[in-house]
């Protein structure tokens, strides 16, 4: 945090030792259920509603870009 957030959708999962993201336009549908399910863990142990707030900005990228891939496994 906060590098992990990409503000014009979902986050980051790629990152260089210093923490300098490297190909930032790779994303997992795995990895970006991880970090929706860990934002929804720490907003249920700390009650902050950042958390919730990025588990949502997570859900939406899943919904939003993640979803064409869904359909094509179903």
């Amino acid at each position: 945090m906060p590098k992990i957030v990409d503000q014009s959708g979902g986050f980051y999962h790629n990152f260089k030792d210093d923490g300098s993201v490297f190909n930032g336009e790779q994303r997992h549908l795995v990895s970006s259920c991880r970090m929706v399910w860990i934002f929804c863990k720490a907003y249920e142990l700390y009650g902050d509603d950042k958390y919730l707030d990025l588990a949502k900005h997570g859900v939406e990228y899943i919904r939003s870009k993640h979803w064409d891939v869904l359909r094509v496994l179903i």
